[in-house]
């Protein structure tokens, strides 16, 4: 994967645009997970589609969390490091680390990610050709391990896959417009010490245990406050 391809395949993850299609919005999420060890020496088409009924979210663009686009802002200042001072064979000057840094502000991330990277590789177009230096995975990782909430992708397959995959495997369940067609099936969610003692039936199906919160309820509020 090129410097690029990881930068807007974090967007395309972390960040969720507002009023689309919900098949669009499919698209985002073709795996959850990928491998920059494993795709390091060649481009990701970052392209795949999926099928899901259409209808238009009503919810404006955001972060799924806004330590994700820390994250995003540490990687794409990495970025400018490697190609802020680098000039192709050609001749042709990219930049000096005497001039003013190029990156996007947090405010033009947090608003409009998309179009913010854009115009950053305007600035640097080598960063889209350039394959991820080995080096830089390794701190790509460290971004992912950094402070905040764990990031919802495998960012490499290694020793540390179960940390990867269940650092925070109940997240989705507290944003279901950041899971994949916002399908709750995807979706683990875990009982409580508390919640566990009112499971008595095995293999109880989901409506009797809906039907029958649903018909507690009014009785306990009762007991409360009539």
């Amino acid at each position: 994967m090129t410097y690029s391809d990881v930068a807007e395949r974090m967007v395309q993850l972390m960040y969720l645009p507002g009023g689309m299609l919900y098949s669009d919005c499919m698209s985002l999420f073709p795996n959850s997970w990928y491998s920059l060890q494993e795709e390091i020496s060649k481009p990701k088409d970052l392209k795949e589609k999926g099928d899901t009924t259409d209808s238009v979210s009503s919810e404006t663009g955001r972060w799924i969390h806004g330590s994700y686009l820390d994250r995003v802002y540490r990687f794409i200042k990495l970025l400018e490091e490697r190609f802020a001072a680098v000039k192709e064979t050609t001749g042709q000057n990219l930049g000096s680390t005497s001039l003013p840094s190029k990156l996007p502000s947090r405010a033009e991330l947090q608003n409009d990610p998309h179009g913010a990277l854009e115009n950053f590789f305007g600035t640097y177009p080598l960063a889209r050709t350039q394959l991820l230096a080995s080096e830089d995975v390794d701190v790509f990782v460290q971004i992912c391990r950094q402070k905040g909430k764990p990031v919802n992708f495998v960012p490499v397959i290694d020793e540390d896959l179960q940390f990867w995959f269940k650092k925070d495997s109940l997240w989705q369940s507290e944003d279901l417009a950041a899971v994949e067609g916002r399908d709750v099936g995807r979706v683990v969610i875990l009982q409580g010490p508390l919640a566990v003692r009112y499971s008595t039936k095995v293999n109880e199906p989901v409506a009797d245990v809906l039907v029958r919160t649903k018909n507690h309820n009014p009785n306990l509020v009762k007991q409360q406050f009539l």
